[in-house]
C-alpha cells in the first residue's frame, strides 16, 4: 500500500504523480513491470486520485448533461445534450457493489468540503467544476442502497443570443423582458427538472444593467451571472438536532 502526500501542496498534480510512480517503482524494485505498464498505471492513478474515478470520462465530456446511478447493481445512465429526445441513455459503467458505491460517494463528497454519514445520509453539493451533485448514502433513505445524480452545466453560460438562435425565445419576448428588467419588475421562472430554468436565468441576467448590484440566494450554487458586483449567497442546513 502506497500513500501520497496531500496533492494540494503540488502545483502540478499530474507531474507529481508521475514522479512518485518512478520513485516508488525504484524503491520496490519493480521498474521493469512499471515500464511495461506505465501508460495504463498513470491513467488509472490520475483518474482515481485527481479525477472522478469511475465517472471521470463522463465528467470530462461537455456533451453529457446529467449522470445518474439509482442502484449499484445497474449501469450508470446519462443524458446527452445532443440526444435529449432519448432521455436517459445506458452506459457500460457499473459500480458493482454497494460498498464500492458508498466509498466513491464519500470520496467525491469530501472533495466539496462536506461529509455524508448514516446520520446525515442526503447531501447536495457543488463540484469544483461548478456542477450540482445530489447523493444518498447507504440504505438510510434509499433502497437497495446509495444513489448519485450529477447535473452538469455548460462551461460557457448561455446568453440571450443563444436562446434566440435556438428558438427558445422570440425577439419580441426578449425585448419585453428587457423592458421589465429595466423597470425592476418582479417575475417567476417555473418549470420541471431539466427544463432550462437555470439556463434561462443566466441568459436573462445578461439583460440587466451592468452597473447594478446583483444578489442571488441559492440552495446549491448553480448560477453564473456575468456581473462584476455579484453577491452570491447560498443556504445551509441547520446543525440543530430536534425530535
Amino acid at each position: 500500500f502506497l500513500s501520497l502526500e496531500p496533492l494540494e501542496h503540488a502545483r502540478d498534480p499530474v507531474s507529481y504523480i508521475e514522479t512518485h510512480i518512478w520513485r516508488e517503482a525504484e524503491q520496490q524494485a519493480i521498474l521493469d513491470q512499471v515500464k511495461s505498464n506505465f501508460t495504463e498505471l498513470k491513467y488509472y492513478l490520475i483518474r482515481d486520485i485527481v479525477g472522478y474515478g469511475i465517472l471521470d470520462v463522463m465528467m470530462n465530456d461537455d456533451n453529457i448533461e446529467e449522470i445518474t446511478a439509482e442502484r449499484f447493481d445497474r449501469t450508470v445512465g446519462v443524458i446527452h445534450r445532443k440526444f435529449t429526445e432519448f432521455n436517459i441513455l445506458d452506459s457500460n459503467v457499473l459500480f458493482g457493489s454497494e460498498d464500492m458505491m458508498n466509498s466513491y460517494i464519500q470520496r467525491i463528497i469530501q472533495r466539496t468540503g462536506h461529509s455524508v454519514t448514516a446520520a446525515a445520509p442526503v447531501m447536495n453539493a457543488m463540484t469544483q467544476t461548478g456542477d450540482r451533485m445530489t447523493v444518498t448514502y447507504e440504505r438510510e433513505v434509499s433502497l437497495p442502497g446509495p444513489t448519485i445524480d450529477i447535473r452538469k452545466f455548460t462551461r460557457q453560460p448561455y446568453t440571450i443570443t443563444h436562446l434566440l438562435e435556438l428558438g427558445a425565445m422570440s425577439k419580441l419576448m426578449a425585448a419585453y423582458l428587457w423592458i421589465l428588467f429595466d423597470a425592476k419588475a418582479f417575475g417567476l421562472i417555473i418549470g420541471e427538472t431539466g427544463s432550462g430554468k437555470t439556463t434561462t436565468i443566466n441568459s436573462l441576467m445578461c439583460l440587466t444593467n451592468p452597473r447594478w448590484k446583483i444578489v442571488s440566494i441559492e440552495e446549491t450554487p448553480e448560477l453564473k451571472i456575468p456581473h462584476y458586483r455579484w453577491e452570491r449567497l447560498f443556504t445551509r442546513t441547520s446543525s440543530m438536532i430536534s425530535d
